[in-house]
């Protein structure tokens, strides 16, 4: 009888695990992008994206985003300043989501890609209309508000 209640109950608390790797996925990938902007490894982001009002008969998963953009910012040998990224991105409180990857309809793009070896994908962020949800690489989560306006901003500030 105290082997099965062991067992139920380890069967119980694994439950949860699927999530917390998640999330230690996300944060991993979030960690992969600030080690990378403080080491100054970033050499490319690519921003891409759909207008917000745009009506689709499918939803726009992230790989549809990617091969269906209507607009595409390529910036190349970029100067970021590395605060401007860390400090959205560290304090980004992201989220597993149980959304199913087919299931969202993503509108933006943001690639961060190393500089070595060149071309290599360190990251990628999808948001949908809200900027709240969409995924990390290609895992469903949850974003904290104002994470898209302030990601786009420190991109574009590279620019200047």
């Amino acid at each position: 009888m105290m082997i099965r209640y062991i067992a139920f109950v380890l069967a119980t608390a694994s439950a949860g695990v699927p999530g917390a790797h998640a999330q230690n996925s996300a944060q991993a990938r979030i960690d992969a992008i600030v080690r990378s902007v403080n080491g100054g490894d970033i050499g490319v982001v690519e921003m891409s994206g759909l207008p917000s009002d745009a009506a689709f008969r499918v939803n726009i998963t992230p790989e549809r985003l990617e091969s269906w953009w209507a607009y595409k910012l390529t910036v190349r040998g970029l100067s970021l300043e590395p605060e401007k990224l860390r400090m959205p991105l560290s304090s980004a409180a992201i989220q597993p989501s149980s959304a199913k990857l087919a299931s969202l309809d993503v509108r933006t793009a943001i690639v961060f890609y190393a500089k070595t070896p060149e071309g290599k994908r360190i990251a990628s962020f999808y948001f949908d209309r809200s900027g709240r949800h969409g995924a990390v690489n290609n895992m469903p989560v949850a974003f904290p508000s104002g994470l898209l306006p302030l990601l786009k901003k420190a991109v574009h500030a590279s620019i200047d």
